[in-house]
């Protein structure tokens, strides 16, 4: 999340959480409980590398896998429009990082993201696996 997120070594609690939980918010999930999970999360992660945490069973350790994968989609997605970043392959995620924060400020580039994030993650639907229901299973897996 934090290769996704952060550009630069300042703030990045604040903008990993801010801009996951804005994205994937367009993606259709709940941007508040992301935003707590990974400030919370961060914070735990933070404590243990530098020394003063421990690894603990923790629900929102597995919700920050879920919040992982649905990022990763969520930038291939973005990331494989021809139109975004065509002339400067170098910097293109940090392209994308800036379109993310203007988008959270202005609605029509925000509702063009999450038309394109939308159309991008029926893509990846898939039927493999279903839960149980009326007799049959039926689950999406994302």
């Amino acid at each position: 999340m934090e290769a996704l997120f952060n550009e630069n070594p300042s703030d990045i609690k604040y903008k990993l959480s801010h801009r996951a939980a804005f994205l994937l918010g367009l993606g259709g999930m709940d941007s508040i409980e992301i935003f707590n999970d990974l400030k919370y999360f961060y914070k735990e992660r933070s404590n243990l590398v530098h020394g003063s945490g421990i690894i603990k069973y923790d629900s929102k350790r597995f919700r920050v896998l879920k919040y992982t994968r649905q990022s990763l989609l969520i930038f291939l997605i973005l990331l494989s429009n021809n139109k975004r970043g065509k002339n400067r392959k170098k910097n293109r995620k940090g392209d994308l990082l800036k379109e993310i924060d203007y988008a959270m400020l202005d609605l029509g580039m925000r509702n063009s993201l999450k038309r394109e994030i939308n159309m991008g993650l029926k893509d990846f639907k898939s039927d493999i696996l279903k839960q149980k229901k009326n007799g049959k299973y039926s689950v999406t897996i994302w």
